[in-house]
């Protein structure tokens, strides 16, 4: 399996064990609606403080259950064992929870309890490791180090910087030390220069940083996961009525007490956070935000990679100046592809100009030195796929953060998403990236 699979598969597994808990952005956003409307009060969940006793008291005693249905068990077993105290503690356990992490899993749960000793090679490691306990957990954290340890802010030597430190671990990512030569010479020569470790620790160490690179997360996925599980918990602990009965009405299930439609104190009770329709029955707009906010929190992490220095400037950047890395880009917009695929409504699929971008821009071409000649007719093609992905990734992330529900009057770039659905009997959308029918209606405005 190669290092993308690999590193693609620890990102989507650690959010799969969320799935449903990240499905509850709606249901949140539903209660918030709710307490509006049964107590008067307007909640926003951004500015809800992160170190509410309740709420931490519902985590920590493992009444989670609904929060993470995905297999809950694993998380609840490290919180049990390890206690979470905020926010970082949270994503801490999380993104070591994936599949394969559970030997770190053990170490992190004996230090933090004292019963192992925390070691770091230089005391200068110590405040980018405390907060994991000594280990790397962080893709941060890794480049941090590397350039902490070998760095010069000069360029006169090793790393210029935490950013090409990054790439520095993009490239060793599946290698084993035999491929990965020139590197542990550049990372042993600059420690040497900045006169942290020796030769032969450096390349001890090197041997750690390799074997740690494979199993490093993104710390805004992990963030994210974690505030959505910490809101979840917070509106059941401090509003449980509500929290229930929308909850109850998304899973179909009839309220548990008082007249139809009422609660116990005679309120309305929300009929369901999805239009009043059943789960199977709702239409595909709200299918697709639906599906948008159960897979937010990996959205937003590929959204923070997709527009970082390395990602997007730099390869940009590597088109106009006719380098080869450009060719880079294409795994880059097919794992945008993969996330929008996972995002549709069944039964749909990419509409016809999309997928004949996409092929043209992300179908895996290697570089020949022939293509040099023709470089645009080869490379744009590569930047229009990415720039095209990358727009439907933003409306993704924007609107399925901004909407609770699916808006009669559609905001651009949400109709971007969207266009009219061909049946009359129905004002519900089909989506404009997606075509159910692989027909096509006239354009709308």
């Amino acid at each position: 399996m190669s290092h993308c699979s690999i590193a693609r598969q620890h990102q989507e597994a650690g959010h799969s064990l969320l799935t449903n808990a990240c499905a509850t952005t709606g249901l949140n956003l539903a209660t918030v609606r709710l307490i509006k409307e049964h107590h008067g009060l307007s909640i926003s969940l951004a500015d809800i403080s992160t170190a509410d006793v309740r709420a931490l008291a519902v985590i920590n005693g493992g009444d989670m259950d609904d929060v993470l249905r995905s297999n809950a068990g694993v998380v609840k077993d490290a919180v049990c064992r390890a206690g979470v105290k905020s926010i970082e503690d949270l994503a801490i356990l999380i993104a070591l929870c994936r599949p394969g992490q559970s030997h770190l899993l053990e170490q992190y749960i004996q230090r933090k309890a004292g019963r192992a000793p925390i070691v770091y090679e230089d005391p200068a490691l110590e405040p980018i490791l405390r907060e994991t306990c000594g280990l790397i957990l962080f893709d941060e954290q890794f480049d941090r180090i590397v350039f902490e340890l070998a760095g010069d802010p000069t360029g006169a030597f090793g790393y210029s910087s935490p950013e090409e430190a990054g790439e520095m671990r993009n490239a060793i990512k599946g290698k084993t030390a035999p491929e990965v030569t020139g590197q542990i010479e550049r990372f042993a020569d600059g420690c040497i220069m900045k006169g942290i470790l020796t030769r032969s620790e450096a390349m001890l160490y090197f041997e750690t940083l390799l074997e740690s690179v494979g199993h490093c997360a993104c710390k805004a996925g992990s963030i994210a996961a974690a505030l959505l599980v910490y809101q979840c918990a917070y509106l059941k602990a401090r509003f449980p009525e509500e929290y229930e009965a929308v909850r109850a009405a998304a899973m179909g299930v009839a309220p548990d007490a008082g007249a139809q439609g009422k609660d116990h104190c005679g309120k309305t009770k929300l009929a369901s956070p999805f239009t009043g329709e059943s789960m199977t029955e709702i239409n595909r707009d709200a299918k697709l935000l639906a599906n948008i906010q159960a897979q937010l929190p990996e959205l937003i992490a590929l959204l923070a990679e997709t527009t970082s220095h390395w990602t997007y400037e730099d390869q940009v950047y590597r088109f106009y100046h006719h380098s080869f890395k450009v060719y880079h880009l294409q795994s880059v917009t097919q794992r945008i592809v993969e996330a929008l695929r996972r995002i549709a409504p069944a039964g749909t699929t990419f509409c016809a100009e999309f997928e004949e971008i996409i092929q043209h821009g992300a179908s895996g071409k290697d570089w020949k030195i022939e293509h040099n000649k023709q470089w645009t007719a080869h490379t744009r093609p590569f930047v229009e796929a990415f720039f095209h992905a990358k727009f439907f990734l933003e409306m993704a992330v924007k609107y399925g953060t901004e909407l609770d529900e699916v808006p009669q009057q559609l905001p651009s770039g949400w109709a971007a998403l969207l266009c009219p659905c061909p049946a009359p009997s129905s004002h519900s959308a089909s989506c404009c990236i997606w075509d159910s029918s692989r027909s096509h209606g006239s354009p709308g405005e």
